[in-house]
């Protein structure tokens, strides 16, 4: 048993400095922030965007920023995948 937890530290310490370069990198959930002009970036620290609206942008009431194998990302949910649906094809604007 204690080999396989120092086994696991010693895969988890390699992942961080191998994979550590990523921005989506992440332990948990906390790790992972909302940023970009239209919050819509999920990593593990704050970035910037073009500040162009995209109709998908909507959905994200419908999702979290969360840490999934490792990465900030969106989380899928039924709610968020039907409105992407319902906004396929949708025009781009930019935001003031």
């Amino acid at each position: 048993m204690k080999k396989l937890i120092l086994l696991l530290i010693l895969l988890l310490i390699v992942l961080i400095f191998f994979v550590g370069c990523e921005r989506e990198v992440c332990i948990k959930d906390e790790d992972c922030v909302v940023s970009g002009c239209n919050k819509e970036i999920c990593a593990n620290r704050p970035l910037t965007s073009i500040c162009v609206w995209k109709p998908e942008y909507e959905c994200l009431k419908y999702t979290s920023c969360k840490c999934i194998n490792f990465r900030c990302q969106w989380e899928n949910t039924t709610q968020y995948y039907e409105c992407l649906e319902l906004n396929k094809g949708k025009k781009i604007s930019n935001v003031s």
